[in-house]
């Protein structure tokens, strides 16, 4: 799957190289490490550079959704980061072995890590590629915060959650760190992570969401705003791009030449997206679940501990976003 992916946000597949014992997958190099243990080691991130990361991740994303592919374990340690001076340049998303080529729109294999499954996977319903999206809610919530938004456990869930509910509450928590982060940001947030995937962002609203600098009348919004929200931006532009040139430009800049780009680019493309619209719209087709959203456990120096997948095994908070679990 990976030879067949060219993003600037998405790593490069260099080579496979097979002997009789292994078989070693080499990728292009990115200098940064994790963004998760540049977190750890610094801290939660400012709001405008969690801006910078998650307009990478989200083209990322959205290049995947386009193609139909659910990658199903976005998570701190998938994505790696480029630095200059300490500061964050790219990203890239990596670790695509619990992706899928969505060939009927809905999965139903158990399949993720602790903290950034989505309920429904937990609930064994059939899910679609709106699992990624509660998935980038949780990042975009740990990277602001240093912290998850959910306890990491990965038990099963009744179909109706009932009193599981309140375990999907967002809390904005730790309160002195998110009083000073805007309101649309937080906005995003609860965007992204409703329980009911009917109600959930899809990637295309969340690329033009008003945190990003995204202007009410600009053409990308109208299509928003007049419910068309499966209309396929342009694959060919990719927002990270954006902030990889020697001078990056400020988010508002860099998403106001993209919204003109895309108003030049709506004639071109909507004849051959026609099918992709249909596509887009089974993102939206689940039983409605019965409730929204609790909060959870600490990036770093905590004593919680993780379930992995069985009910005996645990973790400490410094794996807490280690290995997925998969069970087809």
């Amino acid at each position: 799957m990976l030879k067949k992916l060219k993003h600037e946000n998405i790593v490069k597949l260099r080579d496979v190289i097979e002997t009789r014992q292994t078989i070693y997958i080499i990728t292009e190099y990115v200098s940064g490490g994790e963004l998760f243990h540049h977190i750890v080691e610094n801290g939660p991130l400012k709001e405008e550079e969690a801006k910078m990361v998650m307009l990478g991740v989200f083209s990322a994303v959205n290049h995947l959704h386009e193609k139909g592919i659910v990658h199903r374990d976005i998570k701190a340690e998938n994505i790696l980061i480029s630095r200059q001076h300490g500061k964050i340049t790219g990203v890239k998303l990596i670790d695509f072995g619990f992706s899928k080529v969505m060939k009927h729109k809905l999965a139903g294999s158990f399949l993720g890590t602790g903290g950034y499954i989505a309920p429904e996977i937990r609930q064994q319903k059939q899910y679609s590629r709106s699992v990624d999206m509660w998935a980038c809610g949780v990042l975009l919530y740990a990277t602001l915060s240093g912290r998850l938004p959910f306890s990491p456990a990965t038990d099963l869930l009744p179909s109706k959650l009932g009193t599981y509910a309140k375990d999907f509450l967002v809390d904005f928590l730790p309160s002195e760190i998110w009083l000073k982060l805007s309101f649309s940001v937080k906005s995003l947030v609860q965007g992204l992570l409703q329980v009911d995937p009917m109600q959930r962002m899809t990637i295309k609203e969340a690329m033009i969401h008003q945190w990003f600098g995204i202007k009410k009348d600009s053409p990308a919004r109208k299509l928003i705003d007049g419910g068309d929200s499966a209309y396929s931006l342009p694959q060919s532009m990719s927002l990270g791009h954006m902030y990889h040139l020697k001078t990056p430009p400020s988010s508002r800049i860099a998403l106001d030449v993209y919204c003109k780009k895309l108003e030049t680019s709506m004639a071109e493309e909507s004849d051959e997206n026609k099918d992709k619209n249909d596509e887009n719209y089974d993102d939206k087709k689940f039983k409605r679940l019965e409730a929204t959203g609790k909060t959870g456990s600490s990036f770093t120096g905590s004593t919680d501990s993780c379930n992995t997948g069985s009910t005996g095994s645990s973790s400490s908070a410094t794996d807490l976003f280690g290995e997925g679990i998969g069970i087809d």
